[in-house]
């Protein structure tokens, strides 16, 4: 299995806490038979009083797509898996339901769907593969949320580290 060479980023900094990302995803993964609860949360992190200063943000929660995830290793039918490209999925007609992975995740990414499966983000590869931006990024007013590679982040971490 190889490593996932593309990540969702989310800065902290730039995001509005507008909800579009969840709206988006919403509509990309629902359907007439089902209302998917999406698989990226916003979370409103404050207010903070530090010093004389009022500071919040706003916080994206989603799959991080760990190399040994724990959702991975702690699911009893194994619905769970890692693809050959790196990224966590979870094959439905598996899925019983039991919360595990919500419990062992230390992102909190996986949301229990109306029909009691596991939903986890995909980075909406299908529209990857199409040309497309995962359906929260091609949607995000602010554009706090990014799909970079690894070399891309790197790049960028060696530069912030030399000032």
């Amino acid at each position: 299995m190889s490593k996932l060479n593309l990540l969702l980023v989310h800065d902290r900094n730039k995001c509005i806490g507008c909800y579009a990302c969840i709206i988006a995803c919403k509509l990309e993964h629902s359907s007439e038979e089902s209302d998917d609860p999406g698989r990226i949360r916003i979370v409103h992190v404050g207010p903070k009083i530090s010093g004389a200063k009022v500071q919040q943000h706003f916080k994206a929660i989603f799959c991080r797509h760990c190399l040994n995830a724990p959702c991975v290793k702690e699911c009893p039918t194994n619905a769970l898996k890692k693809t050959e490209d790196g990224r966590t999925v979870v094959d439905e007609e598996l899925c019983i339901g039991c919360r595990i992975c919500i419990e062992v995740c230390p992102f909190g990414a996986p949301q229990l769907g109306d029909d009691g499966k596991i939903r986890l983000c995909d980075i909406c590869m299908p529209r990857i593969e199409n040309g497309k931006l995962p359906a929260c990024v091609s949607a995000c007013v602010a554009r706090c949320l990014q799909v970079r590679t690894i070399d891309e982040l790197k790049t960028r971490r060696a530069k912030s580290r030399k000032f």
